[in-house]
């Protein structure tokens, strides 16, 4: 019986549907590899910098609120010393005065120092200079009429309402579309293997029926 080297070596290659399984697979793989990674990563980087630096500065001679960082308390050699670390890579010495659970107060002089500070009692601020309070009717009156501003004036926008709607949707077209423009190169190249995989077959086919010569048992050489 005759062996027929080219109909083997066309056998062993994977059919189209074949390939394109395989690389569907490897994408949508790598594709869920990112989005664990992505998320694993989010979830450290959370869990680490939990704290919350309240940075105030002097900005046309009036204290405000300028930014807010995050922060972390990281061990420094085993004699128990700590820093706090802020994310992006300023270390300060770790506060004492506590704004709420995990939140702090900072004031940024005008040499660049961050000092820790926490916000005073005005109610005895204001009791020891004898400043009184407003009138009770009087801040019924003011609250009335600023509820009444609140509703006719103060509505919410579009973009509020709708912004993070907007936002989910348009990243799962931008997936979707990423998929299917991937699964349609996955295809393509997998219809250009078979191709290349028939034609392979065929020249082997050829190559080797023009090299054998019949015997008379039926063998080949």
């Amino acid at each position: 019986m005759a062996f027929d080297l080219g109909e083997s070596v066309a056998g062993m290659m994977p059919s189209s549907q074949t390939i394109v399984q395989i690389f569907t697979f490897i994408g949508v793989g790598i594709l869920l590899a990112v989005i664990a990674g992505g998320v694993v990563w989010w979830t450290l980087d959370k869990k680490k910098f939990n704290k919350i630096i309240r940075l105030h500065k002097k900005i046309n001679g009036t204290v405000v609120l300028d930014k807010c960082y995050k922060a972390s308390i990281t061990r420094v050699g085993n004699a128990g010393d700590v820093w706090f670390v802020v994310k992006g890579g300023k270390i300060l010495p770790r506060p004492k005065l506590e704004y709420m659970k995990n939140v702090y107060n900072y004031y940024e002089r005008e040499d660049g120092e961050w000092i820790n500070f926490n916000i005073q009692d005005i109610d005895v601020k204001m009791k020891l200079a004898k400043v009184f309070y407003l009138d009770e009717d009087m801040r019924l009156h003011r609250l009335g009429i600023q509820k009444n501003l609140e509703s006719r004036l103060q509505k919410e926008g579009f973009w509020k309402t709708w912004g993070g709607i907007i936002g989910m949707a348009v990243f799962v077209l931008i997936i979707t579309v990423c998929l299917i423009v991937l699964f349609n190169k996955l295809s393509l190249l997998a219809d250009g293997l078979g191709r290349v995989g028939d034609t392979l077959g065929s020249i082997v086919a050829q190559n080797t029926n023009n090299g054998l010569v019949p015997i008379s048992d039926g063998v080949q050489v």
